[in-house]
């Protein structure tokens, strides 16, 4: 009877491990952002064969429908929704040669179109109510960048900001109220991330340089003081005094390309991307600002674009024709299977070993303390973190999924304090 209720457990466990489950990959599109309005509603858009499409759910991403974006003729921007039914697409019309903001109010059934600037692609776009926003546009003849804005719900826009030069390059923009907004980019002569900044609503911009070669490809702010920051050559970055000093909070990477950040609060937070190392998709969340990262499940042959929470518990992430869900915050699961102290640390053989694909690693702590639990290969290189974190006395368990792995010995190792311990285990396909 006790080995048929481990047996359970050990089933429960398994299927409990289910961090980030497919949803769709029938819809034909590279998707670059997704955003979701509420627990049931979410949007995307991509690109196919040229064609720019819209995607939406109405059921919590259950069902997927895709519909041709109008006018927009070459790779869209992003789109920007304040609610369920109201939302703006930001692009470029090639026949016209201008960036084209689209608007609709019946969740993308129809649309009315702006043009908003001639030789410009817009790249971004973001709305802070029904009426305030900004959309970030490029030079199609690379002769800069200009910070556009609306206040009148994308009837009307007007430019705030021009920025002449090919040396500047911008990529992402995003505004914590309608006050306080930033804008990355890098400076091409001196090599050197660079940040804009406005505390007006736009009216006034200040350029930030930095030595630092952090890179700023996408960023988050938390708030009007706290932000994060990712990059193409694998570094996140954080700053707690509105964006005037930077901390890497990862040693950089180059086989990790964070492509998107997303935080629920100053604490939990989750970056997307491509692994090199591993030919997968990428993601890690912190639940102490940064400080610590843990790697999730990740998929072979998908490079996640964008990655977006509606709670603490249930979040989406796209990328190249899939889209993927969480439901319980894409944590590794560990289940504290008793509260009794031990009297030591230790860390039990898995079980099953040999095991396909996924197996248990149990593990006793003495006492409150920073645990950390990683999976690594024969040469020694860290594969996956499965733990990070502070964690009470007991006796806890966690799972190891070797899907995306080949079939070879591994081992784990438990770091907790001065107390540090290996084992080895067999995966066999």
């Amino acid at each position: 009877m006790k080995q048929l209720f481990l047996l359970l457990l050990l089933l429960f466990s398994i299927n409990i491990n289910a961090q980030w489950v497919l949803q769709s990959d029938n819809l034909n599109v590279y998707m670059y952002k997704v955003q979701f309005t509420s627990d049931n509603t979410g949007f995307i858009v991509g690109t196919i064969n040229s064609a720019n499409y819209f995607i939406k759910t109405t059921n919590s991403g259950n069902n997927w429908n895709s519909s041709l974006i109008p006018y927009i003729s070459s790779s869209p921007g992003k789109q920007s929704f304040v609610n369920d039914n109201t939302g703006w697409i930001c692009g470029f019309f090639y026949n016209d040669v201008c960036g084209m903001v689209l608007k609709t109010t019946n969740q993308g059934q129809t649309w009315d179109s702006t043009r908003v600037a001639y030789t410009y692609a817009l790249i971004d776009i973001q709305f802070v109510n029904n009426n305030t926003g900004w959309t970030l546009a490029r030079s199609v003849v690379h002769t800069g960048y200009s910070i556009f804005k609306s206040t009148n719900g994308g009837l009307n826009w007007y430019s705030q900001l021009t920025i002449n030069g090919s040396n500047i390059n911008l990529y992402d923009q995003h505004f914590v109220n309608s006050n306080v907004g930033f804008i990355t980019g890098t400076d091409t002569n001196t090599n050197t991330p660079l940040i804009y900044k406005t505390t007006n609503s736009g009216v006034n911009w200040n350029r930030i340089d930095f030595s630092n070669d952090f890179i700023c490809d996408n960023l988050f702010f938390v708030n009007e003081n706290t932000g994060y920051t990712v990059s193409m050559i694998g570094n996140i970055s954080k700053t707690t005094n509105g964006g005037y000093n930077w901390i890497s909070k990862v040693i950089p990477d180059l086989q990790k390309m964070y492509l998107s950040v997303f935080f629920l609060n100053e604490n939990t937070g989750y970056v997307s991307g491509w692994d090199f190392s591993k030919s997968s998709s990428l993601i890690i969340k912190t639940s102490n600002g940064g400080n610590n990262w843990v790697s999730q499940i990740a998929n072979p042959n998908t490079s996640l674009k964008s990655i977006f929470f509606i709670n603490p518990n249930t979040g989406w992430t796209v990328g190249n024709k899939k889209i993927f869900k969480t439901i319980n915050g894409g944590s590794t699961f560990i289940n504290q299977i008793s509260t009794e102290i031990p009297s030591e640390f230790s860390l039990s053989q898995n079980y099953p070993n040999p095991f396909n694909p996924t197996t248990s690693i149990k593990f006793e702590i003495p006492k409150t303390s920073l645990v950390k639990i990683s999976v690594f290969d024969v040469t020694g290189k860290e594969l996956e973190v499965l733990v990070n974190e502070q964690l009470h006395a007991g006796t806890y368990q966690t799972i190891w999924n070797g899907s995306n792995y080949s079939s070879g010995v591994y081992y784990y190792r438990i770091n907790s304090g001065n107390y540090t311990e290996t084992k080895r285990m067999a995966l066999i396909k």
